[in-house]
């Protein structure tokens, strides 16, 4: 009798455990919420009045391109422009990057820092308020950084601009 008691006991504790999973998995999303995206970058060292620090911030409705000079008498053509987002596609990106296994994401610092050359930053905020930022600064790469920074740069370069805020440098 105990050996037949036996045999029902593990297909109760594997279903046991399968719900427990799938419970598991669905109070795990809502963390996982991306609220907001941001991608920035810096040029590296050019004269003074080229220099310029840009960043987009994209939310599911919405992208701000702010862009500034690094000097009072700049070239760079200042601003902050908003641009309406198709929230289907940005739904997309904000689901992808909701499932990227951030811990895969392995900052690798260079040997030796190169010269020159400017810096970019990702950030992902999350609804919980949680942060993950990748920053690459001249030399650094991420082991599986690609997995965020592919699918930002694709969407970025599906933007289309007002024209004021396409020219970057104002012309003399």
């Amino acid at each position: 009798m105990a050996h037949h008691h036996n045999k029902l006991i593990i297909p109760v504790l594997i279903s046991l455990l399968g719900m427990g999973f799938i419970t598991g998995c669905e109070k795990e999303e809502p963390m996982k919420e991306i609220t907001q995206i941001t991608y920035a970058k810096a040029s590296g060292p050019i004269v003074p009045e080229m220099q310029m620090y840009e960043s987009y911030t994209i939310t599911r409705e919405t992208v701000t391109l702010t862009r500034t000079g690094n000097v009072e008498d700049t070239l760079v053509n200042q601003g902050t422009w908003q641009v309406e987002l198709e929230p289907a596609s940005t739904a997309v990106l904000f689901e992808t990057l909701a499932g990227v296994d951030i811990e895969s994401i392995q900052k690798v610092e260079p040997e030796d820092i190169p010269d020159g050359g400017g810096s970019e930053y990702y950030t992902l905020t999350y609804s919980n308020g949680e942060v993950f930022f990748m920053e690459f600064t001249p030399g650094v790469t991420y082991r599986n950084g690609n997995l965020i920074t592919q699918h930002i740069k694709e969407l970025i370069r599906q933007i289309e601009l007002p024209p004021e805020a396409r020219m970057e440098i104002l012309v003399q």
